[in-house]
């Protein structure tokens, strides 16, 4: 698998998305990341409208609204978040067909351990994808990566 262009989260961004994937268990989490220019600011949660545990869905009448506040603000959708509450955080082929426009990227949490794993796609086509690293911006002028290491 090939990395793509890496995306940059805010540190207090990237706790609000981990607590509410935890809050919306045993269902999965979602929501949207919003921001510029691969620079994520600000993190909206989402009502998950499915039945089945393991699966989100978002309705249109719901997503027409935030991306109307989204367009309001002069922001644009990065990133969509949803979580996987006992699997990896990899795409499931479910995911990938559902996935709502290859500009966005994917983001998933993983809730299988005890420390929660956030991972970050760019969706080819609908069928593949690949990572893209998640520089993690703690504030203070320092980035660091998923893993915690200095960028």
């Amino acid at each position: 698998m090939t990395h793509a262009d890496p995306i940059t989260i805010k540190r207090h961004v990237l706790n609000e998305m981990i607590e509410h994937a935890t809050y919306s268990l045993p269902s999965e989490g979602c929501g949207l990341l919003i921001g510029r220019k691969r620079k994520i600011q600000t993190f909206l949660p989402l009502i998950n409208e499915s039945k089945d545990e393991n699966q989100f869905k978002i309705t249109s009448k719901q997503l027409e609204r935030v991306l109307s506040a989204v367009s309001f603000i002069n922001q644009e959708v990065v990133a969509i978040y949803h979580s996987h509450p006992s699997t990896r955080a990899v795409p499931s082929s479910l995911d990938l067909r559902n996935h709502m426009d290859t500009d966005v990227k994917m983001i998933i949490v993983s809730l299988k351990h005890l420390k929660p794993t956030v991972k970050c796609y760019e969706i080819l086509n609908h069928l593949d994808y690949k990572e893209c690293p998640l520089i993690i911006d703690n504030g203070s002028g320092k980035e660091v990566n998923e893993n915690g290491k200095k960028v």
